[in-house]
């Protein structure tokens, strides 16, 4: 019985036929949208931050370059673990840039326990300060005639300051943002029990 339509050739599967919107999320684990870089397009000449570097950040800064660096260890996993299954000679150029960015986040974990022990630090001496001065009746009597041990309060108060709401000492080298009002509620906070 002969047919009058004559049946085409299959469509072979192929991710060209793989339509996919510019802004969906998982674009962000492919560099620039490809889906392998070439060991030419990888970043040879960078570094891992240094501790002193992240110091200077704030925790939003260092929670952004955490997740930044988390994303892209991805990406390289996932280029690495391709380039190894072709046997590829310089598949260690994606492990050793991968190892720079792990560097990098351990770093933040080390700066932020940095920070964390001397939270805990300041405020453990301000509640033993509190004690001490409950005991003897009266707020003020650890600092009357105490010049040096109200000192020693200040310059860990200055320090405790700068490592978490990134305050200068000098007034006029801050800007007015919400880590500078959220150190000032906090140091407030501390000096009413204080005194």
């Amino acid at each position: 019985h002969g047919h009058k339509y004559k049946l085409k050739a299959p469509i072979t599967p192929s991710s060209k036929f793989i339509k996919v919107k510019d802004d969906h999320p998982l674009w962000q684990f492919f560099h620039n949208k490809k889906y392998q870089r070439s060991t030419g397009e990888l970043d040879q000449t960078g570094r891992p931050w240094t501790v002193p570097e992240l110091r200077r950040k704030d925790f939003n800064d260092l929670h952004s370059l955490w997740y930044t660096c988390l994303k892209e260890r991805n990406i390289l996993a996932r280029e690495h673990y391709l380039y190894k299954n072709d046997f590829r000679s310089d598949v260690d150029l994606f492990e050793k840039a991968s190892e720079d960015i792990r560097t990098t986040m351990w770093r933040i974990r080390y700066v932020l326990g940095e920070r964390q022990k001397l939270f805990e630090n300041a405020q453990g001496n301000f509640e033993s300060g509190n004690k001490n001065s409950n005991d003897n009746g009266d707020k003020n009597s650890s600092f009357v005639g105490n010049e040096e041990g109200t000192t020693e309060l200040y310059n860990q108060l200055t320090r405790l300051n700068e490592a978490l709401f990134d305050i200068k000492s000098n007034v006029f080298e801050n800007s007015a943002n919400e880590n500078l009002l959220e150190g000032i509620l906090f140091n407030a906070n501390f000096k009413l029990k204080k005194f």
